[in-house]
């Protein structure tokens, strides 16, 4: 494959991929995103490395799984967090790109949380940050101060090779985009279906009646809020095409994470390893492609580093714990055989494992019972009474609506021992305690978990 010179990564902060036209959302939220699919290569299948922010953009921009890095809570409120880092000598995708002739930069104020996180400005010659205010949650910079940063940074650099990552926080909320936006989403119908059980589930959403006991108001909002930021999308592609950009470099359009369905515990925020906050958008486009290809095989949020230094010809390293998408989109061939992830539910650890159509859920339960009475006597969030095992058929259950664990509890027990040996092929150091584990017991204790 060709290789090219320049490479824009843009991320839409807690954008689910059923809200998402190209990945067959019914209303009108990304006619922008949806124009670029067209002559790109939509990846259906791609999970996220983390429920929340911190963790999954750190694999995202390092190529490594939360097992080895190691950072997997999302201290975004707990200044002093010296617990949580990522090691100076794990690379991000800057500095393996970094050079006298190649720009790096970014278009990003992850480093605003209290935390701190300051792997995000490591290996960045050009570091823009949009944030205007010392306020909480300041960082969550709405698209139009984004591109203010952004479009005078392209006009001025384009004729360089480079590196660009952009991070839009629209769809993550506050929802401060203007009314004109909900609108009309409130005079739409809600897009509804049926799960394997029969009953109707409100598209990208939950049960409706899980919708009609909470409100439709924060979908809509939600979809307000994506309408806006794929309008801010538009205009980076809009740019790109008057400066003849568009003819020479590479667009990569994805998610950190999701947001859960209505009905679960923690509804409508980041929690939990089910499908509406693991499962996000990927668009690949390549200068010069006029159609689209559908790829359907499962990839993985670790997948985009490998696949930009392919495109870029500068090889894979070893290092790496994803792998190059560029054979998929030549061939549509199959990429993992299984693939795991990682995040909290209402406290509790959680892992899941894709093997074909099956999916695990593990649930840590047990790991935190120790300070289980601790954290409900402080009146947080209960913690999940989620069982140790979910096992759930993808194929004919997308919403996750029947445990299989109940049924075949062979079957849960066998990919619970395939997913205990997954994590061992994949340690860096097998022997190394669990980041997950003792980070969400620390996480707890701090109350800071897993927030975004």
């Amino acid at each position: 494959m060709q290789t090219y010179r320049k490479v824009i990564l843009i991320a839409l902060d807690m954008l689910r991929a059923d809200h998402v036209g190209c990945h067959g959302y019914p209303r009108p939220t990304t006619p922008n995103i949806d124009a670029l699919a067209t002559e790109s290569t939509v990846f259906t299948d791609c999970t996220s490395s983390f429920c929340c922010t911190v963790p999954s953009f750190t694999s995202m921009l390092t190529g490594k799984l939360p097992r080895n890095h190691g950072v997997v809570i999302n201290p975004w409120s707990a200044p002093n967090c010296h617990e949580i880092y990522l090691d100076d000598t794990v690379p991000t995708i800057a500095e393996r790109l970094w050079s006298e002739d190649f720009l790096t930069a970014a278009v990003d104020n992850l480093i605003n949380f209290a935390s701190h996180p300051n792997w995000f400005a490591r290996g960045y010659q050009h570091s823009l940050n949009a944030t205007r205010t010392a306020a909480p949650q300041a960082y969550m910079t709405r698209g139009d101060a984004i591109n203010a940063e952004l479009l005078p940074w392209l006009r001025a650099h384009h004729e360089r090779d480079f590196f660009l990552f952009v991070h839009y926080w629209d769809a993550h909320g506050p929802f401060t985009q203007p009314e004109e936006y909900n609108a009309p989403f409130r005079a739409m119908e809600l897009p509804l279906t049926q799960t394997r059980t029969g009953e109707d589930y409100v598209v990208g959403a939950g049960p409706l009646r899980a919708v009609e006991k909470l409100g439709r108001g924060p979908i809509d909002q939600y979809d307000g809020a994506t309408k806006f930021v794929d309008e801010r999308v538009g205009e980076v592609l809009s740019l790109l095409d008057d400066l003849g950009r568009d003819e020479d470099t590479v667009v990569i359009i994805t998610s950190d994470h999701g947001r859960t369905d209505y009905g679960r515990p923690d509804e409508w925020r980041a929690r939990g390893v089910y499908q509406g906050t693991m499962h996000v958008p990927l668009i690949v486009h390549l200068p010069g492609a006029e159609q689209q290809a559908v790829v359907k095989a499962p990839v993985h949020g670790t997948d985009l580093i490998p696949t930009i230094l392919e495109l870029l010809g500068r090889g894979v390293p070893d290092d790496l714990d994803g792998s190059s998408l560029v054979g998929a989109m030549r061939d549509g061939s199959q990429v993992h055989d299984m693939l795991g992830a990682c995040g909290a539910y209402c406290g509790a650890p959680q892992r899941l494992l894709r093997r074909g159509n099956f999916k695990l859920i593990r649930t840590y339960s047990d790991a935190i019972a120790d300070i289980a009475s601790m954290y409900n006597e402080e009146g947080n969030r209960a913690l999940t009474g989620a069982p140790r095992l979910e096992v759930y058929d993808l194929d004919s259950d997308p919403f996750e609506q029947v445990n299989l664990a109940t049924e075949w509890p062979e079957l849960a027990e066998q990919l619970n021992l395939e997913l205990e040996g997954w994590l061992k092929r994949v340690a860096d150091d097998p022997d190394m305690p669990d980041p997950l584990i003792e980070n969400c017991r620390w996480g707890i204790r701090v109350d800071s978990t897993l927030v975004n």
